[in-house]
Order: C-alpha cells, then sequence, then structure tokens
C-alpha cells in the first residue's frame, strides 16, 4: 500500500459549496488573530529594545522575525479565504447551470430564483465565470 495519491480515473466531482464558504468564514475569522499577534510581537519587542539589560539576553531579531512571519500567516489566511470563497461561489453556479440544464431538457418550469442566484454568483466576482469556464 502507498500513501501516494492514485487517480485512476477521471470524471465529476461532488462539492459542497456551503462547507467550502464554512471553511472560508473560518479562515478570515481566524486571520485577524494572527495580525493582532503580529502587533502584540512587535509590540513587546520595542519594550525589549528600550531595556538593554534584557535585550541583551533575548534574540530580539527572531523575536522580529517572528512577527514577520505573523503578518505573512495573516495575508495567507486572509487570502486563502477569499480564494476560498470564491471557489465555493464557482462550484455553485456549475451546480446551479447544470440545474438550469436538467430543468430545461425535461420542459419543466425554471423557478425565478434559479435564474437570480446564477446572475447573483456571475455578477459577485468577474473571475466567477471565467473560472467556471476552466472548471468545466
Amino acid at each position: 500500500m502507498s500513501d501516494e495519491l492514485d487517480i485512476m480515473h477521471g470524471g465529476a466531482i461532488a462539492v459542497d459549496s456551503d462547507q467550502l464558504r464554512a471553511v472560508a468564514d473560518a479562515l478570515a475569522a481566524l486571520a485577524p488573530g494572527f495580525a493582532d499577534a503580529a502587533s502584540a510581537v512587535r509590540r513587546a519587542h520595542a519594550w525589549l529594545m528600550v531595556l538593554p539589560s534584557v535585550s541583551l539576553r533575548v534574540d530580539t531579531s527572531a523575536l522580529w522575525a517572528s512577527a514577520d512571519r505573523l503578518s505573512a500567516l495573516h495575508e495567507e489566511c486572509r487570502s486563502a479565504g477569499e480564494n476560498t470563497r470564491l471557489m465555493a461561489d464557482v462550484y455553485e453556479l456549475v451546480e446551479r447551470r447544470a440545474e438550469l440544464s436538467a430543468l430545461e431538457i425535461q420542459g419543466m418550469t425554471v423557478p425565478e430564483a434559479l435564474y437570480d442566484r446564477i446572475d447573483e454568483l456571475v455578477d459577485s466576482d468577474p473571475r466567477v465565470a471565467e473560472m467556471e469556464v476552466w472548471l468545466l
């Protein structure tokens, strides 16, 4: 048995847009904590720098680097949340268009709310429709 990913067949995948949005919300909620932590570390660094006897015993360069990394994590987390939300919209658009096609093929009445949701998704971000094409 191998620990590597082995994809044997292609085909459609199922994606739960609501779960992706929940992940996006969690990332968005987490991101400010990294910014707050970076600020706290920078304040600690500033205090250490005015106390020479203490700053000689603390690696202030490493402390500053930690603040930089926390700032980077804030940006990465924020960006991941935005991109995850974008992908949730793209996957939902694909799903809604498939639903629309299925209703039309069956000759059923298409609810106006379905058209409205498709328009809302397309209008939410100019990348959504373009990424839909890539996904398909």
